[in-house]
C-alpha cells in the first residue's frame, strides 16, 4: 500500500503536464471569452476573459506543491496529502478539458464525472485522515 500511495503525486504530475499541455494547444483556438462557471446542471452560467482559463492549472500547480513538496511531520501526512492533492489535480484536469470543449463547442456541458470526482474529494478529504491512521486533534 505504502509503495502504491508513494507513486499517487508522480501519477498527479502527469496529470498536471496533461492540463498544462491541453491549455497551451488549445488556447490559439478559444474564444475571446470562456465558460469560467458551471450550474448544477453542468451547463456553463458564468464566462471570463480568455486568460482566465489558466486559473485552474495554475491552481493545481501550486496544490501540487503544497501537497507533495512542502515539508510534512510524517509519512502518513504526506500519504493523504498526495492523495488528496492528486485527486484534485485530477478533477481540475477534467474540468479544464471540460471548459476547453464547450469553449470551442465540442460540448453544451461538462462530463458528469465531475460529480464523482468531487464525491472523491470529499470522502478523501473527511475519512482519508483516519483510514491513513492520522492522529486526529479534537479541540
Amino acid at each position: 500500500m505504502d509503495t502504491i500511495l508513494q507513486l499517487v503525486p508522480w501519477l498527479a504530475l502527469i496529470f498536471l503536464i496533461l492540463t498544462l499541455v491541453a491549455v497551451w494547444r488549445a488556447y490559439p483556438a478559444l474564444p475571446p471569452q470562456v465558460p469560467i462557471h458551471f450550474g448544477f446542471r453542468l451547463t456553463p452560467d458564468g464566462y471570463g476573459r480568455r486568460p482566465t482559463i489558466w486559473i485552474l492549472p495554475i491552481t493545481s500547480i501550486v496544490m501540487w506543491v503544497g501537497f507533495t513538496v512542502l515539508p510534512v511531520p510524517d509519512a502518513a501526512t504526506r500519504h493523504f496529502l498526495g492523495l488528496l492533492g492528486a485527486e484534485c489535480v485530477w478533477m481540475f484536469y477534467t474540468l479544464t478539458a471540460g471548459q476547453i470543449r464547450v469553449a470551442v463547442g465540442q460540448a453544451q456541458r461538462l462530463s458528469s464525472i465531475i460529480w464523482l470526482q468531487t464525491l472523491l474529494v470529499m470522502v478523501t478529504a473527511i475519512a482519508g485522515p483516519k483510514l491513513l491512521g492520522l492522529p486526529m486533534h479534537h479541540r
